[in-house]
């Protein structure tokens, strides 16, 4: 029986990441340039401050139970032994992380847009930060596959 060659094609991950990344870019350049041309949804901070509370809070509670659910889908991945099977998998898991990182950096630009505090630039810088830190990378593979045997295309 002839071993099975194990490869990845890094294009298909680093096409979707740009994507991604590009949407990422853009909201936050948008936010920027709104606030900063006085172009905002003029609530009061104070006014707003309880919306504003229980968003974050809620975004907090969803990036915990995102958090505790990826962590699953780690130790699950792990347990599969076909390796094209596992890619399938990992590649479901990495879109699902790209769009909760999209989307926590959507909510991040649309409470600097709310309420141009600059606080919560800061937090789109962090998802900014995020999206490059999940840049698919050959290293990346070898540690979420657990597997040194990758050939990368």
């Amino acid at each position: 029986m002839e071993p099975m060659v194990k490869t990845v094609d890094m294009k298909v991950y680093k096409k979707i990441h740009l994507n991604f990344l590009t949407m990422m870019c853009l909201m936050a350049v948008a936010s920027f340039l709104l606030v900063q041309n006085s172009f905002f949804i003029n609530w009061n901070f104070e006014e707003s401050s309880i919306t504003v509370d229980i968003v974050l809070v809620g975004m907090i509670g969803l990036a915990i139970i995102f958090s505790l659910y990826s962590r699953r889908q780690k130790v699950k991945m792990q347990a599969i032994a076909d390796f094209e099977e596992k890619l399938s998998f990992h590649r479901r898991y990495f879109l699902l992380r790209m769009w909760w990182l999209l989307l926590s950096g959507a909510i991040s630009c649309f409470l600097f847009v709310l309420t141009t505090y600059r606080f919560f630039f800061w937090f789109v810088l962090f998802d900014f930060l995020s999206f490059l830190l999940a840049f698919p990378s050959k290293l990346f593979f070898i540690r979420e596959l657990n597997d040194d045997e990758i050939i990368f295309l």
